[in-house]
């Protein structure tokens, strides 16, 4: 589970138990919580059907992680490319630039 804003997550949450990632040794691994963990924004945790949990404290269990779908992401970028237009670096468009730092055509350039 993802987190958008700094949390504190429960260590149970209705019939599933959430697990941390946390060092042991020189490893990492998803531990349950003695008690609620804050999770900082943009970071995760595992929730996990408290019933495949082993039912004696300390016992080891695997969970398995399949992708069964491509990731997603940016494939393609179509358009048409402006010519001639003038651009700052904060992208406000300039009708006749001075000197300074500006994007035109897709590139930097310097006027001096």
């Amino acid at each position: 589970m993802g987190v958008k804003k700094d949390t504190s997550v429960p260590q149970k949450d209705g019939d599933f138990t959430n697990l941390f990632l946390s060092p042991i040794g020189t490893s990492l691994a998803f531990q349950p919580s003695s008690k609620a963990m804050p999770v900082t924004a943009h970071k995760a945790y595992l929730q996990i059907p408290t019933s495949v949990l082993p039912s004696t404290g300390g016992g080891a269990f695997a969970v398995n992680v399949v992708f069964e779908e491509d990731a997603t992401g940016i494939s393609d970028i179509s358009g048409e490319k402006e010519t001639g237009e003038w651009y700052t670096l904060s992208g406000v468009r300039v009708e006749h630039p001075t000197k300074g730092i500006y994007i035109h055509n897709g590139r930097k350039v310097v006027l001096k």
